[in-house]
């Protein structure tokens, strides 16, 4: 039996604010109608704002209406009760409801989409199906994979956590959950002898359009830009969001006059970026608008684009002297006119990623081409959304050419780019984009390693002309990675995680030249690192073939160390020569390396590797022992994309079950790999590496080792000496 308490929240950051005359004409009705039921008003004063990491977030962006998305299913898990959005208008009394374990009911979007509807729930204190809902938003709301923040809204995300937690299709299935059909609970249009209540969308977290400034070293345009918007944005459903890059003039204290003058005017300084799509994203994740227009801070806005803009009915809008929906024809050939974007609000729950720092200069012209090729309505409107002449700045013909061979040339050549991935969702297709870019000629063999997320992958390949192979079951990085060297349908290939970009045209002809010349060598890529803020990939132009601050290679901590084998990260380069192009290395990076079809089958490529961890070192000794070499680009990197944690579940003890590996397979002497398994144990704790002991199978390392003796013509010794040595502080 449901309690009778009513839940509901209101919060803004202005406290003293009146409630809008629709909301009090709502809580009248529940008053009217529910006369003897207990009520929770749950805002900053009555709820724990600060140690709830979901609703810290959302409140600190200004995101208040995702606030209770959190409050709603923590009030009914702990309190039992009924919660309502504050713009729910009661028609009847909810005691009819009262009987149920937990209910929801069906309401309909603007789309003619059926939906589950958020702003009217029941259930029981401490229900479970409330409790699955809440444990997903125990959650950051900016996580560290950014696509997750696209479906932010809790109508679909609630439906999704529902399938995937009863493992069903269709949720009204489930037992003990009660669904109304829309007419019951969310009666606005459809109202019948049967509707209890009407759900009048007040919407206190969307404006009606939201304007994005990207500004960087602008003083001498932008208070012309803010000044002639002012006009609108006194009105109550219109914001400004400035994004500033780090200007090194006075654009900032510019603004930051006019965003503490106006409520509705904000401002974001982003520190040591002068990336125009990375503010943008910003700009974008901290808006909440039904349109949203990105504004150039280098002309004045025209007030009367403004009905225009309402009515837009695109996802995405551009300039055109006529109105046309565009195909992906037209947006490939580039011949448009970028000088203002708008964007419909339904976009953030479409598109699993915006604009690219990667094509910096073209920003504009690739995201068209995402959301045509994510099938997003594109269409152009003669708007004269300035006071200024629209200006048309044409893409340069080397972009569209390029551009050209990753949409629509298949991937062939005699370099075989292999992505073994699992679980990262977007970063595919922006890698391949990234690969096939800057490359003439290539192969790209997905490897999909049982990823478990509703992603489509199948489609990125058919899309980009890659060849797709999903595992039958989990093989992990090593095996994945194995497996891919193994299939690869041409002799030169080269592995790439799967949250890459490079930078340097013509890489697949370097390596392959290379790889000519010396067959049995494996060759490893710097690394440029990539960062996620706010949930959006930052760093990601690399600074156009940029290498400072980045990693050379590795050398390996010896069988002294309490980490046998650990590949360490180090900035010495065995051959200092400037002229050389590659100078070899005691041990690669694993993010980003090449070798032919015949050193991995001659070395058995990682063969004996248990799910993930110490792959670098384990393919670099087997290639120098056995007579190769291992060798890093000096002059170019590649960009590798850095999270806090992985998409996936990792496996803890993972990395010292390979090392308990490498000391059997590498250790020439019982005294040697006694010494390290003690120190590896003492390291662990017994309890830990017992569970280690449990997944290390020593009967096939032994067997592997047997295998590989018959090509070794080099000790341990000889490469600590003669090699890692050179390399070691």
């Amino acid at each position: 039996m449901i309690p009778k308490i009513i839940h509901y929240s209101w919060i803004n950051k202005d406290r003293n604010a009146p409630l809008p005359e629709k909301v009090e004409r709502c809580i009248s009705s529940w008053k009217k109608y529910c006369p003897d039921y207990e009520f929770k008003l749950w805002n900053q004063d009555t709820f724990d704002f600060e140690n709830t990491v979901y609703v810290k977030q959302t409140y600190d962006l200004g995101l208040m209406g995702y606030c209770p998305d959190y409050i709603r299913l923590w009030a009914l898990y702990n309190f039992g009760g009924i919660y309502l959005d504050a713009d729910v208008l009661l028609e009847k009394p909810l005691d009819g409801l009262l009987d149920n374990e937990c209910f929801f009911g069906w309401e309909h979007e603007d789309y003619q989409c059926k939906f589950l509807g958020t702003a009217v729930i029941g259930s029981e204190k401490g229900n479970e199906i409330i409790k699955s809902l809440l444990d997903e938003y125990e959650k950051p709301f900016i996580t560290e994979n950014g696509d997750a923040l696209m479906n932010i809204q809790s109508n679909s995300r609630f439906k999704s956590i529902l399938k995937e937690k009863y493992n069903t299709v269709d949720i009204s299935t489930i037992a003990g959950l009660k669904i109304y059909d829309e007419t019951v609970l969310y009666g606005a249009t459809k109202k019948t002898d049967r509707t209890i209540c009407s759900h009048l969308t007040e919407g206190s977290w969307v404006r009606s359009v939201d304007f994005i400034l990207p500004t960087y070293n602008n003083e001498e345009t932008v208070e012309k830009c803010i000044v002639s918007m002012l006009p609108i944005l006194r009105k109550k459903n219109f914001d400004l969001m400035i994004v500033d890059g780090g200007s090194s003039d006075k654009t900032v204290e510019i603004c930051e006059r006019y965003a503490k003058k106006y409520n509705n005017i904000s401002l974001i300084k982003k520190e040591n970026t002068t990336c125009f799509a990375e503010c943008v994203n910003l700009g974008l994740l901290r808006v909440t608008g039904s349109k949203m227009v990105i504004i150039d801070p280098k002309k004045t806005f025209n007030l009367s684009s403004l009905k225009q803009i309402c009515k837009t009915t695109g996802d995405v809008t551009i300039y055109g002297q006529q109105e046309t929906d565009l195909k992906y024809r037209d947006c490939i050939e580039g011949d448009l006119n970028y000088s203002w974007v708008i964007l419909d609000g339904s976009i953030k729950r479409k598109l699993n990623f915006f604009f690219e720092g990667y094509f910096d200069g073209v920003e504009y012209y690739k995201f068209l081409l995402n959301a045509v090729t994510h099938g997003l309505s594109v269409k152009t409107a003669n708007i004269k959304l300035y006071n200024e002449k629209q200006t048309k700045e044409s893409v340069p013909s080397d972009v569209i050419a390029k551009m050209k061979h990753v949409y629509d040339d298949p991937c062939k050549g005699d370099l075989t780019a292999v992505i073994a991935f699992k679980d990262e969702k977007s970063e595919i297709e922006r890698t391949v984009v990234s690969l096939k870019y800057t490359a003439k000629n290539i192969n790209i063999l997905l490897i999909d390693d049982c990823s478990e997320e509703n992603y489509d992958y199948k489609s990125i390949a058919e899309c980009f002309g890659c060849m797709y192979y999903r595992t039958k079951k989990r093989l992990g990085s090593a095996g994945s990675k194995h497996l891919g060297g193994m299939i690869s349908p041409t002799e030169y290939f080269c592995f790439f995680d799967g949250h890459m970009r490079v930078y340097v045209d013509g890489w697949d002809e370097k390596l392959i030249n290379w790889l000519k010349k010396e067959p049995d060598a494996i060759i490893s890529s710097r690394t440029v690192i990539m960062n996620i803020e706010n949930g959006f990939v930052v760093n990601e132009n690399g600074k156009r073939m940029g290498i400072e601050g980045t990693s050379a290679c590795c050398r390996i901590e010896w069988m002294e160390g309490r980490k046998p084998f650990n590949p360490i990260w180090t900035n010495k380069f065995i051959d200092e020569d400037d002229s050389n192009e590659l100078s070899p290395c005691a041990c690669v990076m694993g993010a980003c390396y090449a070798t032919t079809k015949t050193h991995w089958q001659k070395i058995n490529g990682l063969d004996g590797l248990y799910v993930y961890g110490m792959e670098e070192p384990y393919m670099s000794l087997k290639t120098w022992l056995s007579g190769g070499k291992c060798y890093v680009t000096k002059h170019w990197g590649v960009g590798h994309l850095y999270r806090k944690k992985f998409p996936f579940q990792m496996d803890a003890e993972a990395n010292d079950v390979n090392r308990t590996f490498l000391v059997h397979f590498f250790g020439e002497t019982v005294f040697d790999i006694t010494k390290n398994m003690n120190m590896i144990k003492e390291r662990c704790g017994e309890e830990f590496f017992n569970k280690v002991q449990s997944k290390f199978d020593l009967v096939k390392c032994l067997s592997l080792k047997k295998e590989f003796k018959k090509i070794k013509v080099h000790d341990i010794k000889w490469f600590n000496d003669e090699i890692n040595k050179k390399v070691s502080p």
